[in-house]
Order: C-alpha cells, then structure tokens, then sequence
C-alpha cells in the first residue's frame, strides 16, 4: 500500500515510502532485509529532534545494523544548500545521520535540482524484491494530487519538537496520484543510478 511522510513525520513500508512536496526538505529512506523506514526532515539533520527521534524509532523495532542495506536521502541541492559545496554539504548531513541510527555502507540520493521543479518534488523509494537497493521514482510536485486523511495509521508516526519523541499524526497524506493532463504522460520517473544518482561510502 505505502506511506507518504510530510514534514517531521516517520514510518515504515514494506513495500513504497514516498515524500510529498521535498522543496526545503529532504526525503530519508533506510533500506533493510525486511523493510524500509522514512523520515521527511526541514532543518538539518544535526538541529532538532526529528533525526533522534527516527533513531528512537528504528531501535523500537528491533532493526539490527547488520539488516540495513543501504541508506538514501534526496532533495534539491540548490534550494537546501545552495553555494558550490552542496554536494560536500548533503554527504556531511548523511554521514551525521547514518552516525545517529548506527549505519555503515553505501549511501545514496538524488538531487532534484535537475528538473527544476517549480513547487519542490515529489520522491517515492520502492523496495525492489529482495534486491539491496530500493529504486527512486520522482515527479514534479505541481503535477501530482496528494489525498489527506485523518484516521490512524500505525505505519506514521512524527517526531517531538522539544525532546526526540515518536508521537501519533493527525491529519496526514495519504495518497500520492498523478494529475491526469494532456502533457502528463502519467508516469512517476526512475532515477537511474547510472546517470544521476550520487553515491559515496560511510
């Protein structure tokens, strides 16, 4: 089914972890054997309590470091970093949170920047099988349509503001579809690794 994250909220997919609107932001997916978890974070990842409480999270569940199989973090770089040392900037905030949930291995993301999208992007990880890569999907936030509910879901939760805590969401998205227009070709673009995604080792 999925998950779709907004901002400061976390949860876990088996299956599609996706992030609504990433302007400001970043989309983080944890990658394991069994599953995949998501935090949709604003500021960066070493101020606040969101990546402390994603922390919090993974170790509730039990998820052994030697399960996680890759870590991933998407955004525009231009908008969160700007400045000539972007790409240096997104791999220092990446390797604090891999320090922050035990992690050690490849890390990998996708600048969105690239498209420049006029309302942020919308970024969608899927689990590939049992595969130890998940595949990227992206489309420009202005061409999507999000659905917005406010009944439970036990796979979102959200970070605390003045103590990493994991607490219930109220009204959240829920779904994540494309606008059907006459230039929309109606399909979620793949990242592919080859050509654009970005890699370095933690």
């Amino acid at each position: 089914m999925g998950i779709y994250l907004d901002e400061d909220q976390l949860g876990r997919d088996d299956d599609v972890v996706g992030f609504p609107h990433l302007l400001l932001c970043m989309g983080i997916c944890l990658h394991t054997r069994q599953s995949m978890y998501g935090v949709h974070i604003v500021v960066n990842a070493a101020r606040g309590n969101t990546i402390p409480s994603f922390a919090q999270y993974i170790n509730q569940m039990n998820t052994l470091a030697q399960d996680m199989t890759g870590l991933y973090g998407c955004c525009n770089f231009k908008v969160r970093y700007g400045g000539n040392d972007a790409q240096d900037r997104w791999k220092a905030e990446l390797t604090h949170v891999a320090n922050q949930i035990g992690f050690t291995g490849p890390v990998r993301g996708f600048d969105t920047s690239i498209i420049d999208p006029k309302d942020g992007t919308y970024v969608e990880y899927v689990r590939n099988g049992n595969a130890d890569k998940v595949k990227i999907f992206y489309k420009r936030n202005e061409k999507m349509d999000f659905s917005k509910s406010t009944a439970s879901n036990p796979s979102v939760v959200r970070a605390g503001k003045n103590t990493p805590q994991i607490l219930p969401v109220g009204k959240h998205t829920s779904d994540a579809n494309i606008k059907a227009t006459e230039k929309n070709k109606g399909k979620l673009h793949e990242v592919s690794y080859t050509l654009r995604l970005k890699t370095f080792t933690v």
